[in-house]
């Protein structure tokens, strides 16, 4: 028989159930809670060399699990929680009958296998004992079976080695219930043994998943079909080397909680049957209306007990009722000083003048709706100076004397006569006389512009005739400059003649050419010349006559 289709069990099941539905009623009548444990000496195989006692009344839970269970002070009237359990072994169960007649709410089933064996491998309670229980639980809703490892192999799983510590909660209700329940809460808890179980397949009826593993593998459930609780390894129950539940009927530590907890969550199965979990959200100091009819304004939650269709008090509604999550809305912008942008919220212009604030907007579902506004404007650097217009006078450094901070992006305007088109301060290296633009951009892309006027201080003066004749009279060729170039500023000078040769040259500004080449005086006629001075080149003609 394959045991993961659980739908060819489930259908099997429910004949039964017709068929004994008056054989059972669904209904709780006695006040209590019956936990009905099979016991593992009861299926030891007489071959097994060694038979753990993974049950209620074995050397494993017996001095733990089972008084913290029986303890009045943890279940019962004055108890931590109202849940009277009355721990019930049954006998070696013959039929559905032994199950019945012992009025169980709950069937604890254990583990019972030979201590030598792989730890996967099944236990010794046979399988028609196990379907037997399966189907017990298929009777009612009510009726509640905690089973573990291979054993849930009869309700559609498969069991794998290998879950990674800690086990912690899944976003949902019920586990919620387990590690925020009546015995304390718990952020996680640490599995013992050598052996991680964890569960790998699944049927297709459901599981709502409790516990996971840090891999995120599920290791406790709820059978959908069955409403019991499936367990991946059941160490975490256990006492002495291979588990953390401590001795006694005290509590003291997180896998007493956690274990404590989950027989709450049964306790609330056996009673209730259905659980139902309804989440409302609601504006603060709005009234909501529960499915009850009661009308609440108050965060928190609400428990109902309705009738089931049995008529059994057996139907258990928790609604939540939750602050509704409004997230703010953010109104941001980052701009430019001066490019006009504006934002209207609740008639109130937010701009360049007035850039933040907050608003509440009423939400269509009638909350606060916070609007926080802020707009962001890029301006200059205060710190930055751009000097205008700029004397030239020397052309060996920069006459640019700007002051510009990191984190601006520079670009000049005739970046061609500029030895770095991305420096703050460069150097001219021709004789350009014009204005110049320089251009800085932030990270946000605004740019502002400044224009610097560039000119030449060179006072200079070039005659354009000389007669080198010996009567006193302009006998030679020279220029008039200002006193800076008396200073040792940049000076060169070249003559040529109308064929294109050079005929005279220096370097000196107090140049006096007296119209010789050689030693020889040259031809009547039109000479060129070419100047450089103070970075800027002038050029022109001047008469030879005698």
């Amino acid at each position: 028989m394959s045991y993961k289709n659980h739908l060819l069990v489930f259908f099997l099941c429910f004949l039964y159930f017709a068929s004994h539905l008056k054989a059972q009623s669904c209904c709780d009548i006695d006040g209590e809670i019956t936990l009905c444990y099979l016991s593992a000496s009861d299926y030891c195989a007489p071959t097994a060399q060694v038979c753990p006692a993974y049950s209620l009344d074995g050397s494993f839970m017996s001095g733990g699990l089972k008084l913290k269970l029986q303890s009045a002070d943890n279940f019962g009237p004055d108890g931590i929680l109202d849940c009277n359990l009355n721990l019930k072994k049954l006998p070696i169960i013959q039929g559905l009958e032994t199950i019945t007649d012992c009025n169980c709410d709950m069937v604890f089933v254990p583990i019972v296998k030979d201590g030598s064996s792989n730890p996967a491998e099944p236990s010794f309670i046979p399988i028609p004992i196990l379907e037997t229980v399966y189907e017990w639980s298929l009777l009612c809703k009510q009726n509640l079976v905690i089973i573990f490892e291979e054993e849930t192999e009869v309700w559609g799983y498969e069991l794998k080695n290998g879950n990674n510590n800690p086990h912690a909660p899944v976003e949902n209700s019920l586990s919620d219930l387990i590690f925020n329940g009546p015995f304390g809460q718990v952020s996680s808890i640490t599995q013992g043994g050598a052996f991680q179980g964890f569960f790998s397949e699944f049927p297709i009826t459901g599981t709502e998943v409790l516990v996971a593993g840090a891999n995120g593998a599920m290791t406790v459930g709820l059978d959908l079909a069955s409403n019991d609780i499936v367990v991946g390894d059941i160490d975490m129950f256990c006492t002495s080397s291979i588990g953390q539940v401590s001795s006694g009927t005290g509590i003291a530590n997180d896998n007493d909680r956690f274990v404590l907890n989950l027989f709450a969550l049964g306790c609330r199965i056996a009673m209730s049957g259905e659980l139902i979990y309804e989440v409302i959200e609601a504006c603060p100091s709005e009234f909501v209306t529960l499915p009850t009819g009661q009308v609440v304004s108050e965060f928190g939650n609400y428990i109902d007990t309705l009738l089931t269709f049995d008529g059994c008090d057996s139907l258990v509604r928790t609604v939540e009722v939750i602050e509704r999550i409004i997230e703010p809305i953010d109104v941001f912008y980052e701009g430019c000083s001066g490019d006009g942008f504006s934002v209207l919220v609740n008639d109130v212009l937010y701009d360049e003048s007035n850039p933040m604030g907050q608003e509440l907007l009423l939400t269509p579902e009638g909350c606060d709706s916070t609007v926080v506004v802020d707009l962001f404007f890029s301006e200059l650097d205060l710190t930055i100076n751009i000097e205008s217009p700029v004397k030239v006078v020397d052309c060996t450094i920069s006459p640019f004397k700007n002051t510009v901070p990191n984190g601006y992006t520079i670009s000049w305007t005739h970046p061609e006569h500029l030895d770095c088109p991305n420096c703050p301060n460069p150097i001219i290296n021709s004789g350009l006389e014009t204005v110049y633009t320089l251009s800085l951009a932030d990270e946000l892309g605004c740019s502002w512009n400044f224009d610097i006027d560039v000119s030449y201080y060179n006072d200079i003066y070039i005659p354009n005739i000389f007669s080198p004749n010996e009567d006193g009279f302009n006998d030679n060729f020279s220029i008039g400059l200002s006193t800076f170039i008396e200073k040792g500023r940049s000076f060169e000078i070249k003559i040529f003649d109308r064929w294109g040769s050079k005929v005279f040259s220096s370097t000196e500004p107090t140049f006096r050419w007296d119209g010789r080449m050689h030693n020889r005086a040259v031809s009547v006629g039109v000479y060129s010349y070419w100047i450089d001075f103070n970075c800027k080149q002038y050029t022109g003609s001047v008469t030879l006559v005698r």
